[in-house]
This record gives structure tokens, sequence and C-alpha cells, in this order.
């Protein structure tokens, strides 16, 4: 009974061991945690109009190197309607977001590249924004859905130890929308853009 004991004793012991020295992918002991906010704007052929694209992203950073968070954006220039609306509107208003993920490379260099993605939704309706605010009290515009994914790659410029500044491309792929207003293929395209990143990184 007692070698036994004793036994058992040992394959507990060399048991714990084994789970004390399991490896993984993120640890306590070299887990950094930071976050940022960066406000953004996009430049991008729309209806062969020049689209004008403002907002935000932000999020968590681990590691240094890999960053979740969140991103929306919304069309802030005047861009015509495929067709026009069933009140004679010619312009068209746009917004979308989701998650966004980003993997940053060597993020200690001075300049450095990163590599991310936007999944999420976005909308579209008709506008006629020379009639002003008024007109949207009076009506209920109907909002058309659509998918979005855009991947999108950055050359970093660390400014400051708190404060980036990054120059970047991406690919804008809506599917999904059935709509008067535009069409999956218009709104598809490249995009140049333009950042400030503040936070801790």
């Amino acid at each position: 009974m007692k070698r036994t004991i004793i036994a058992v004793s040992i394959v507990l012991l060399a048991a714990m061991n084994v789970f004390s020295q399991q490896k993984t992918l993120i640890s306590g002991d070299d887990l950094t945690l930071g976050g940022y906010f960066s406000p953004v704007v996009k430049f991008s052929s729309v209806h062969d109009d020049l689209g004008v694209f403002v907002g935000a992203r932000g999020g968590l950073i681990v590691n240094h190197s890999f960053a979740i968070g969140f991103g929306g954006y919304g069309l802030a220039s005047y861009v015509e309607a495929l067709n026009r609306g069933p009140l004679g509107e010619r312009y068209m208003e746009m917004g979308y977001g989701g998650l966004d993920i980003e993997y940053i490379i060597n993020p200690n260099d001075l300049v450095h590249f990163s590599v991310g993605t936007l999944i999420g939704a976005g909308g579209i309706l008709f506008n006629d924004r020379s009639q002003g605010s008024e007109y949207w009290d009076e009506r209920d515009p109907d909002v058309d859905a659509f998918f979005i994914a855009e991947p999108t790659v950055n050359v970093d410029l660390n400014v400051t130890t708190f404060l980036k500044t990054s120059l970047g491309a991406s690919y804008r792929l809506v599917s999904g929308l059935r709509s008067d207003v535009s069409n999956n293929a218009e709104l598809s395209g490249f995009s140049a853009m333009l950042s400030i990143r503040v936070g801790k990184f």
C-alpha cells in the first residue's frame, strides 16, 4: 500500500511538472497590452467621382504587434447616385464599419509596415443635400445594407512614443448589395488613406 501511494505521488508530481512547462501562444510573463485611437481620411473613386471617407478606428494592442478593435467610416463628399431617387434625389449617402484587426511588423523601427483588414457591414441611401436638414426631418429614408471586407497595408512612422502617422492603401470589397443607389462593383475599389494614431504602443 505504501509503495502504491509513493508511486501515485511520483506520477502526480511528474504530471504537474509537465503542465507547468506547457507552452502557450501568449503567456502572462511576457504579455504587454496597449491601445490606440486613430482618425482616418480615405480617398477613393466612387461612381467616377472623388469619394472622401472620414472616420476613426481604435482598439487593443497585444505585445506591440497585434491590434484588434473597431473602425467606422462615412462618405463626406458629394457623390451622385447611379439613378435618381423616388423624390428626385441626386446624391448618395454611405457608411460602413466593423471589426478591425491588424498585424504590426517590427513596431520599434522608425519606419515599419502594418497589414490588416476590416470585416463588417454598411449601408447606402438616396440623399439630396441641396434641400438641407428639414428635408430629412420630413421623410423616413430606406437604407440598403451590404457586407464589406477591406484589407489594408500601411507604412507607419513613429513620431513619438505615443504618436504615429500612417500612409496606406486599402481595397474595399462590397457584396450583397441590392439597391437603385449603387451596386457592388461601383462601391468596390482601391482607397488611399492617411491617419494619425495616438496611444500606448
